[in-house]
This record gives C-alpha cells, structure tokens and sequence, in this order.
C-alpha cells in the first residue's frame, strides 16, 4: 500500500512538474494495475512546492530589488518547476471560445503580477504558500470528480480516497497560516473567491465530458478536456484567491487611514481648545 503511494507520488511529479524522473524509476512505478489517473491525488503538492519556490526565491530577492521585480520573479521561478501546464491548459481551455486564449492568459498573469505586487511584502510569500496549494487543490478535487464520467471511471471507493489524500495536501498550509498568524478573516477573504471564480470552468468541465462521452470521443480528447478544465480551474481559483488577500489588505488600509485621521483631527480639536486659555493667561 505505501509503495503504491510513492507510484503514484513519483507519476504526480513526471506529469505535473518539470524534475526529472529517471526511465528505471518510471518503470518501478508503472506496473500492471496502477492506474496513472490517480496520480490526480498528488496534484496540490506540484502547487506547495511551487509557491514554496517562489516564496524563497522572493524572500531572497526582495533583499536587493525592489517589490515589484522580486514578486514577478517569484512567480517567473515558479512556472519553471510546473513547466507552465496550467497556464497551458489556461489559453486551450479558452481557444474555442471568441477571446482568443492567448490574449486570455496574458490578462490573467497581469493580474496575478499586479495583485501580488500590490500586496504588502510580508504578505507575498504567505499568499504564495498557501494559494498555490489551494488552487491545485480544488482542480485535482474537479478531476476526481469527474472521472466519474470518463470510460472505464475510477470506482468510487478509490475516488474518495484520492480527493482525501488532496486535500489534506491542499488545505494543511492555509489551516497553519490561520492558527500560527490568527488572520481567520483574511483567508475568509480569499478563499470564498477562490471557490466561486473555480465554479465556472468546473460546469464547462463536467458538460464537456458528457458531451464526449456521449458522443463516444476517444479516450485521448476526454483526457484533453479534463486537463484543460483543471488547468482553468487552478487559474482562476489561484488568481480569486489573490485578489480575495488584496481586498482585505485594502480594507485594513482603508481602517488605518481613516482611524490616523481621527486621531489626526481630535489632536487639532485639543490643540484649539488649549488655545484660547493660554491667551486669557
């Protein structure tokens, strides 16, 4: 049972990242009766050790450029450990559509280096280490979910097993954030986001399936749909996710600015009010 856990960890890593695999070990972990689609399980873990690369890589940058420039590194560095394959899946997932994918996928890094530029630097890594995660997450629990409508679907039993492995992986960063910064209502602000923007590519995943299956498509145009409407759901739950984070980091904001300046104006009160006594004096 564990050595089906590291099969299925080893072929996470070939398909949803860029490290290497050596052949003998692809090998050891494709024997007859694995099924390589469970490797879907492992899914969040490609987006903890991605935000956790770019965390890091910001962190060191931020030391010497300014703000901007660390944060669009940040996340330069970690397309390169997924190999850019949600964002991918992103511009095919909008190519039929009459916005062309292209131009969909440049509009949605724009935002993401804008929102996570915009937030405050102690905040960067933090929304990097646990967006990611949760992103990843909520598209591996799509896929599990809707192969149940592939051909020759994963049995219930194990599709459970697998959306409980995912999200153990995909919510134990955002769980220890909470308990370890006490910033219940922050995440509150960016996870909400973060499951309705996923919503909307998840009812295209689920309506394009039945419409493949039915149509007796083959196996390697359903496996297309379903990576394509993972990929968008983690885009676009990611992306909610930041914007969530960067609208209760405007909201505090807002609160200190407005609490500075009636601090501000009781102090000029007190200052006119001890005017007209020092002139009696």
């Amino acid at each position: 049972m564990l050595a089906n856990q590291f099969r299925y960890l080893l072929l996470a890593i070939r398909r949803y990242t860029r490290f290497p695999i050596s052949g003998r070990a692809l090998q050891w972990a494709s024997p007859p009766g694995i099924d390589p689609r469970r490797a879907v399980r492992f899914l969040p873990l490609a987006g903890l050790v991605s935000g956790l690369y770019g965390a890091v890589v910001y962190l060191l940058f931020a030391q010497l450029l300014p703000h901007a420039v660390a944060t669009l590194l940040a996340i330069a560095f970690s397309l390169l450990i997924t190999g850019g394959r949600q964002e991918a899946a992103l511009a095919r997932f909008f190519d039929p559509r009459p916005a062309p994918g292209v131009l969909i996928l440049l509009l949605v890094v724009l935002l993401r280096t804008e929102t996570l530029s915009s937030l405050d630097p102690s905040w960067l890594s933090l929304a990097l280490l646990t967006g990611q995660p949760l992103s990843y997450g909520l598209a591996a629990w799509a896929a599990i979910g809707a192969q149940r409508r592939l051909e020759n679907g994963v049995p219930l039993r194990a599709r459970i097993v697998d959306r409980s492995i995912a999200t153990v992986i995909a919510v134990l960063p955002l769980a220890l954030a909470i308990w370890w910064f006490d910033a219940a209502v922050a995440f509150a602000f960016a996870v909400v986001p973060a499951l309705v923007f996923g919503a909307w590519p998840r009812l295209w995943l689920s309506r394009r399936l039945r419409t493949l299956v039915s149509g007796h498509a083959t196996a390697e145009r359903q496996a297309l749909a379903l990576r394509d409407g993972t990929g968008a759901i983690q885009q676009a739950s990611e992306l909610a996710y930041h914007l969530g984070l960067l609208v209760w980091w405007s909201l505090i904001g807002m609160e200190a600015n407005g609490d500075d300046g009636s601090s501000d104006a009781d102090a000029d009160t007190e200052n006119g009010d001890e005017e007209p006594s020092d002139s009696l004096d």
